[in-house]
């Protein structure tokens, strides 16, 4: 029996095929989808209802530019980024590992 964690999992994705990854936390929880998708702007009514049903997304990105770009474009509970002035009440949870599988940071 092997036993992992969704953190390791990650990080062994990561590793081996030496992508940058986001995973994001968009829960629905007593929140309009407008409001879901000021905080993270790419969020898809039609093709991201699993993910948010599930409170759960993984984004790989091919490049660190497109990890940064991901990264700072959701808002959590730092509140507005560079990239989304989004100020409303949802808030996502994300952090983020590189290539190395290492866990690089985090938004709260």
């Amino acid at each position: 029996m092997i036993k992992i964690t969704l953190t390791e999992l990650v990080q062994k994705h990561c590793k081996l095929t030496q992508q940058w990854a986001v995973v994001i936390y968009p829960s629905s929880d007593d929140h309009s989808f407008s409001d879901m998708q000021g905080a993270v702007p790419f969020l898809d009514l039609n093709n991201d209802l699993q993910a948010m049903a599930d409170g759960l997304m993984i984004v790989l990105c091919d490049s660190e530019m497109e990890h940064d770009r991901v990264f700072n474009s959701i808002v959590g509970d730092d509140g507005p980024t560079k990239l989304n002035k989004y100020n409303g009440p949802y808030k996502a949870y994300a952090w983020t590992c590189g290539p190395d599988g290492e866990i690089l940071t985090e938004n709260t």
